[in-house]
């Protein structure tokens, strides 16, 4: 983990996104603290009153707004983001890609500007870790037509990667390997079952997987659906380690253990 940003100040990058979601204006302005400032791609907005004004008039409009990656660069987040606009007359709805720059300096100020994607990773000089992230959810997409080793091409897992189940898991021993990770992960007592990321939060050596995992059981045909989170831990450019939580919370804590991973 780079140095610079605290858990405490993702979880308040984070809180923030959820609030927009819920349209909860009061919770966003908790987070975003005493003297926010918001610089979009018309203009900027300094201090409360204005960001306050500026996300009540978005709240007023139908709108989409998806955090597909959050990438941790030094005291920065910087967030990969789509959002979708529906006029009320038209019904025509419009989307962009974009960057959003989340800052938040020691005495617990919080800025982000916004930029469209490629203006954006071009200048944080990330678009090699955005791809990065870009593999993952194709690497999800492969698995789930049932082709484990292209995905595991993609996820360039180390031969000697290991996954650990949680605190949930019955079974308290890693699965160790290559071989072994792909019995794991083959259905058994499930007819089918889909792996959907929703957002990666990628820390260098270090990245979170947000999962949806849903599954139909042979026989009686029941659907089921679980939220969880993979914590990926990387060596030398491949993947080593995998953990599964359950709470974000606890696998945001994991992202910024101390890592032994070049």
């Amino acid at each position: 983990m780079a140095p610079g940003l605290s858990v405490t100040d993702l979880r308040r990058v984070l809180d923030a996104y959820e609030a927009i979601g819920r349209r909860d204006l009061d919770g966003v302005m908790a987070v975003l603290g005493e003297n926010p400032t918001i610089q979009t791609q018309i203009e900027t907005h300094d201090g409360v009153d204005a960001v306050g004004h500026m996300f009540a008039e978005a709240f007023a409009t139908e709108f989409v707004h998806e955090q597909q990656a959050l990438l941790i660069d030094g005291a920065r987040v910087v967030v990969l983001s789509r959002i979708g606009l529906v006029g009320w007359s038209s019904g025509i709805q419009a989307e962009q890609e974009i960057v959003e720059v989340w800052s938040v300096d020691g005495r617990g100020s919080i800025g982000m500007r916004v930029m469209d994607r490629e203006e954006g990773l071009r200048e944080t000089g990330l678009e090699e870790r955005a791809a990065r992230v870009a593999t993952v959810y194709e690497s999800f997409e492969v698995l789930n037509r049932g082709d484990f080793q292209g995905a595991s091409n993609l996820w360039l897992l180390h031969p000697d990667i290991e996954l650990h189940r949680g605190e949930t898991s019955l079974e308290t021993e890693p699965v160790r390997g290559i071989e072994e990770l792909e019995r794991f992960m083959e259905p058994d007592v499930f007819e089918s079952q889909y792996l959907e990321p929703r957002q990666v939060i990628d820390a260098g050596d270090r990245a979170v997987i947000s999962l949806t995992f849903r599954v139909r059981a042979a026989g009686s045909g029941i659907e089921l659906e679980n939220r969880g989170y993979q914590v990926a831990t990387l060596r030398g450019g491949r993947v080593v380690r995998l953990e599964i939580f359950q709470d974000r919370d606890a696998a945001l804590d994991m992202l910024f253990e101390p890592s032994t991973g070049g």
